[in-house]
């Protein structure tokens, strides 16, 4: 899944790295100034940018940051020059311990397998403990919500960006063919198709699933789970069909 900063070209590491300096100089910081510029870059560009902020001033972009900003303001900042596996790991860290299932959600759905595995290696860095041995100690949640995030987290997504209709109809086939109350509260295969299979192909088996069952995904689910379960499975298929809008309706 894509972001919806675009690369600017024209974009240059030395010049925004200058504009920060001046930003962050005398009397008072240019907080609109430091936000313009990190906030219209791509994670990629930022990183760039703390590169040779480091190489023309001695200094980290971080550590001049936090002598100029408060602290508020700072925290912002900071997660936007965090490498986005570094950043997730934080967020998903916090939505374990403050028992936010939908959030955590959020944070894993649309990840690559690398960048997953990347996420796993910071948590471990970061807070001394795996992320699935933490998540085995949420409150508030289910054993079957537990099983599908650590079926997520396996990082063994198909990631061929061109779906396969065969099987996708197959896939549709598998789910449309339990019969009457084919989810229930938990479907193992459901979460092996959501957990393995690409998010390209996974809009497909959405769509074969209609022709099969003869009603939306989003209706069985709506008519065969109840609580937390349906929810889940609502927003992991609203995340998959239609990313961008979700984030922006959160």
């Amino acid at each position: 899944m894509t972001g919806t900063i675009v690369l600017d070209e024209s974009c240059n590491a030395e010049n925004d790295s200058r504009e920060l300096k001046k930003a962050m100089k005398g009397i008072g910081t240019d907080e609109a100034a430091i936000i313009k510029i990190l906030s219209n870059r791509t994670v990629e560009q930022r990183l760039d940018i703390c590169t040779k902020f480091k190489k023309m001033y001695g200094k980290s972009l971080k550590t001049e940051l936090k002598s100029e900003l408060s602290s508020h303001f700072l925290k912002l900042v900071k997660s936007l020059i965090l490498p986005v596996p570094q950043l997730l790991a934080k967020e998903a860290h916090r939505a374990i311990k403050t028992s936010m299932p939908h959030s955590l959600i959020e944070v894993l759905i649309g990840m690559d397998n690398r960048s997953l595995n990347e996420l796993k290696i910071f948590y471990i860095q970061k807070f001394n403990v795996s992320i699935e041995r933490d998540l085995g100690g949420m409150l508030n949640v289910s054993s079957g919500y537990k099983r599908l995030v650590l079926a997520i987290l396996q990082g063994s997504r198909n990631e061929s960006e061109i779906p396969d209709p065969a099987l996708a109809e197959q896939d549709a086939k598998d789910l449309s063919e339990a019969g009457p109350n084919r989810f229930g509260t938990e479907d193992p295969v459901f979460n092996a198709l959501l957990a393995s299979r690409g998010y390209e192909h996974l809009k497909l088996v959405f769509a074969e699933y209609r022709v099969e069952a003869y009603e939306d995904i989003g209706e069985s689910i709506r008519s065969e789970m109840i609580g937390e379960h349906q929810e889940i499975y609502l927003q992991i298929v609203n995340l998959i069909r239609r990313p961008t809008a979700c984030f922006a309706e959160a």
